[in-house]
C-alpha cells in the first residue's frame, strides 16, 4: 500500500522522518515504543495522537508491531520502506538534474506526448506526478519538454501500459524563448520560493547551535520538507537557458543546515541508545 505523505503537522510524516534518520545513520529500522513517544513528542503531539497513529500505521501495513519481553517494538515494513523510498525519489530525481545544469547544455530537448492522457483522470494522478518530479514540463495540451533525457519517463509509461511519441532536437517558436521558457517552467515563482526558504535559513546557523539534538529534530524536520516541496518541483534548467543563483544558494544552505543538525541529532540517539 501506498501512503501518500501530504500533510507536513501529521504523526506519520514525523514518524517516517524519524525511521529515515535510523535508517540512513544507523541502518535501524525498530523503535521501541517508549521512545517513539518520546521522540515524536518533540513535534508537539501528544502521546493519544502518537498511539493512534501508530494504531493507523500498522493497520495500514506501514509498520509492523511486536512484543519483545514487557516491551513493545515498531518495525518499519517493507511497504513503510518502499513509501519513504518515494519521497526520497524526488530528491534523487532533482539532485540528478542539477548535476547536469552546469555541464554545457547542447540545445537539445526531449519533446513528449502521451497518447490518450487525461491529466484530470484520477488514475493519472501519480503519473503526472513523475512527468513533474521528472523535469518535463507542458508546452501545450500534452506536449511535454525537458533539455534532459527521459528515459525513467519512457519507462514509466511503458509500464503503466500509455503509448507515447517523442523526439530530441532542437525547439523553434514564434515565441520568444525566454517568455516561452518562463512561462512554461515558472521561473520566477521558483525563484520566489527559493528565496523565501534563504530568508527562513538565513538564521539557521545560529538556532542550530543553541539547541540539543533532540530539539533539532523538527527544525530538520521543517526546513527538509521545505526544501523537498520545491526542488521537487524544480525543472532544473540548464544555466544556458535560465541562471538561478537562489537555486545554488538554497541547495548549499540545505547541505549545511542537515550536516550541522544531523550531527547533533545523531548524538542525541547514540546517548539514548535509540
Amino acid at each position: 500500500m501506498k501512503i501518500t505523505i501530504r500533510k507536513k503537522d501529521s504523526v506519520t510524516s514525523a514518524v517516517l522522518f524519524i525511521y529515515n534518520i535510523l535508517s540512513e545513520t544507523r541502518n535501524e529500522s525498530s523503535v521501541r515504543l517508549d521512545n517513539l513517544l518520546e521522540l515524536i513528542q518533540f513535534f508537539g503531539k501528544s502521546e493519544t495522537s502518537i498511539r493512534t497513529s501508530l494504531s493507523r500505521m500498522v493497520a495500514s501495513g506501514v509498520l509492523l508491531s511486536r512484543k519483545q519481553g514487557n516491551q513493545t517494538y515498531f518495525d518499519l515494513s517493507q511497504t513503510g520502506a518502499r513509501n519513504i523510498a518515494l519521497w526520497n525519489k524526488g530528491l534523487t530525481r532533482f539532485f540528478s538534474r542539477y548535476s547536469q545544469k552546469s555541464r554545457g547544455w547542447s540545445g537539445q530537448w526531449n519533446i513528449l506526448s502521451v497518447a490518450d492522457f487525461n491529466k484530470s483522470d484520477y488514475g493519472n494522478t501519480e503519473i503526472l506526478d513523475d512527468l513533474y518530479e521528472c523535469g518535463l514540463r507542458e508546452l501545450n495540451n500534452n506536449v511535454w519538454a525537458t533539455p534532459y533525457q527521459i528515459e525513467e519517463v519512457l519507462g514509466i509509461l511503458r509500464a503503466a501500459g500509455f503509448h507515447y511519441y517523442s523526439f530530441s532536437g532542437s525547439l523553434s517558436s514564434d515565441i520568444n524563448m525566454t517568455t516561452l521558457v518562463n512561462g512554461a517552467f515558472e521561473t520566477a515563482a521558483l525563484k520566489q520560493k527559493f528565496s523565501e526558504f534563504l530568508q527562513k535559513a538565513h538564521d539557521a546557523t545560529s538556532i542550530i547551535s543553541t539547541k540539543s539534538g533532540e530539539e533539532l529534530l523538527p527544525v530538520l524536520f521543517n526546513f527538509g520538507w521545505d526544501f523537498h516541496d520545491i526542488v521537487t518541483a524544480d525543472p532544473v534548467l540548464p544555466n544556458e537557458l535560465c541562471e538561478m543563483r537562489e537555486e545554488d544558494e538554497a541547495v548549499e544552505s540545505m547541505k549545511k543546515i542537515r550536516q550541522a543538525a544531523l550531527e547533533k541529532i545523531v548524538q542525541y540517539l547514540k546517548a539514548k541508545d535509540i
